[in-house]
């Protein structure tokens, strides 16, 4: 087996047995987030109604009350959740939403869903949103205890915005195609985004202006014209975790005042260099990326460990030329030596290394850290098998 060959090798293994050696602390969202509405009134939504008509009822209706949309697809929507309602369709109905702004909202943005302070604990669900020409196609703003699952989102200037709330769950959607960022997190604490797929977006895949005690974990964030994930302002006890980031400007950038994060167990990769990059062509390409802004509260420093930085365009990792140089974690950086790592001068690596091990049926890989092998401590789970899966289509790819 060749060398090119062998490495490439070596880079699937690594990434199918690497998500397998730890197990991350982070945890469900807290909150009393209202599942049942079993014991409210159900309206069934059709294509016939009018957007002012389907308002009306939503106006009428009470807490706890059911809205499933029955229809394949509906026009010119742009509805204001003003109560904690469940909004679902069992056929992932197409929702058109209307670019004009909507004069009862009191706000200047164009919209979808604008879920305010009273439709806490709301659930929206089921959709295909398309919001071309809007700038959200959805708006969670002080909308607490919220979930926003199992939807297409797309082509809006931003696809989904949520503001001043707390304990909002994103989970499990495809969100793509808009102007700028596909989800944009502003002044909100203990938000998870899970599982989600956002991809070919205008600027970043993920956006956040000071968050807090969060969770952005198992996404597959790919092909965005800037940052896979961007980081402003302030950011604290936020975990980024077991997300897959590749094919951005950069993988993730910190340009925050950090306090307490951890980006733990992700796989950043080919990632590119932009020339014409507002940042500059020389601050792109990188797996990982701090910028001008990125400064430490306490001098805590962000543990950033046990992630695979591999074949970005210009470093697997690099400071900013203004910061001090400090040591990042252990991290396998696409190389068993200090040579090859592709760290810029301005950050200290830990490197882990693997290599070939017997095992009773033939041979398996093993990962070490300052020469102790890392114990595998919990089973294969789907998504890590569709991890792998994609991973080994990448490299087939890269290698024809």
């Amino acid at each position: 087996m060749n060398i090119k060959r062998l490495n490439i090798v070596f880079n699937i293994l690594f990434i199918f047995l690497f998500t397998l050696c730890m197990i991350s602390t982070v945890s469900a969202i807290d909150g009393d987030v209202i599942e049942n509405f079993n014991n409210g009134t159900n309206y069934f939504i059709t294509s016939d109604l009018s957007n002012d008509e389907i308002q009306t009822i939503i106006s009428n209706a009470s807490n706890g009350d059911t809205f499933e949309f029955t229809s394949e697809s509906y026009d010119n929507i742009s509805l204001i959740i003003d109560k904690q309602l469940k909004i679902f369709s069992n056929k992932n109905s197409t929702i058109n939403v209307n670019p004009s702004a909507n004069k009862k909202a009191g706000i200047d943005n164009t919209f979808g869903f604008y879920f305010t302070q009273n439709s806490s604990g709301s659930i929206l669900s089921g959709f295909n949103i398309i919001a071309a020409g809007a700038d959200y196609a959805v708006i969670l703003d002080k909308s607490s205890n919220t979930i926003v699952e199992n939807n297409t989102v797309s082509q809006a200037v931003n696809n989904i915005l949520v503001k001043n709330s707390d304990n909002v769950q994103i989970n499990n959607n495809y969100v793509h195609d808009a102007v700028l960022n596909s989800i944009q997190v502003q002044d909100i604490r203990n938000i998870s985004i899970f599982n989600n797929t956002i991809g070919n977006n205008g600027r970043s895949g993920i956006e956040t202006s000071n968050m807090y005690s969060s969770n952005i974990w198992w996404n597959e964030i790919f092909f965005n014209s800037f940052n896979g994930i961007s980081m402003y302002n302030r950011s604290s006890n936020n975990n980024v975790t077991y997300n897959h980031v590749y094919e951005n400007i950069n993988g993730i950038y910190m340009d925050a005042q950090s306090s307490g994060d951890k980006f733990m167990y992700n796989t950043l990769e080919f990632n590119r260099m932009d020339p014409d990059s507002e940042l500059g062509g020389f601050e792109t390409g990188n797996g990982f990326l701090f910028g001008e802004e990125y400064e430490t509260v306490n001098k805590e420093k962000p543990d950033i460990s046990y992630n695979a930085l591999m074949h970005n365009e210009n470093f697997q990792a690099k400071n900013n030329p203004s910061k001090e140089q400090f040591k990042l974690g252990p991290n396998y950086f696409d190389s068993n030596d200090d040579v090859h790592t592709f760290i810029c001068p301005m950050l200290l690596a830990k490197i882990l290394t693997m290599d070939f091990t017997s095992i009773s049926n033939g041979i398996g890989i093993q990962i070490y850290e300052d020469g102790e092998p890392v114990t595998i401590s919990h089973s294969l789970t789907k998504r890590l098998l569709l991890t792998a899966r994609n991973t080994v289509l990448r490299f087939k790819t890269v290698k024809e």
